[in-house]
């Protein structure tokens, strides 16, 4: 089978580090806007902030458990 559409060049990031690299960019940007709303309970959210503080704080522990950094 051939497609029909052109070749796409593979991704030069990880999955990983994209999301990071997302989280990170819209952290400068909209650091206090809401990213995440409760939905059953709309006066809970998070923001941008908090998400990348949480991110950054779950991927501290997993390293520390040993897993590796980019693998």
């Amino acid at each position: 089978l051939k497609s029909p559409f052109a070749p796409v060049a593979p991704p030069s990031s990880t999955a990983c580090e994209t999301f990071f690299s997302a989280i990170e960019d819209h952290e400068k940007t909209r650091a206090h806007e809401p990213v995440m709303v409760d939905v059953t309970n709309g006066d809970k959210s998070m923001t941008y902030r908090e998400l990348s503080k949480k991110t950054k704080s779950l991927a501290g522990f997993i390293k520390s458990r040993g897993f590796p950094v980019n693998g």
